[in-house]
């Protein structure tokens, strides 16, 4: 789990300066979006690390990083369901503003979300060293 620790630690710190890196030029230069490519790499990478940290055994599960597994695991439930609706053809209002909501959330949890991830992961970095 110590090797995992820290290459999770290198490449969240890779992923997080990249799309600083790319949204400053896309905001600039470019006008492209590419660093939404790699704020989905983000989004992927925190899935699987914080699953395996979740599951596994030897790790020593916070209270903060309970909270954020669970935090997260249902926003990606909720965004799930939001796509399995959107297939249905359902207009209600119901649906309409889960979506909202959702959407609501994902501007602005998100980020919060990855960042608290980044400090855990920093945390869990520096208990190694």
């Amino acid at each position: 789990m110590k090797n995992f620790i820290k290459t999770d630690y290198n490449i969240q710190s890779i992923l997080f300066s990249l799309f600083f890196i790319f949204l400053v030029l896309d905001v600039w230069v470019f006008g492209s979006f590419i660093s939404a490519v790699i704020y989905l790499l983000i989004a992927i990478n925190h899935i699987i690390s914080s699953n395996k940290r979740f599951f596994s055994k030897q790790y020593i599960k916070t209270i903060w990083f309970t909270v954020y597994y669970w935090i997260s695991m249902l926003f990606m439930l909720s965004l799930l369901s939001l796509f399995l609706l959107s297939g249905l053809h359902l207009k209600n209002d119901y649906s309409i503003s889960f979506g909202y909501g959702i959407l609501c959330f994902g501007l602005f949890g998100t980020p919060v979300l990855a960042i608290s991830y980044y400090i855990i992961c920093y945390n869990d970095y520096q208990k190694l060293i």
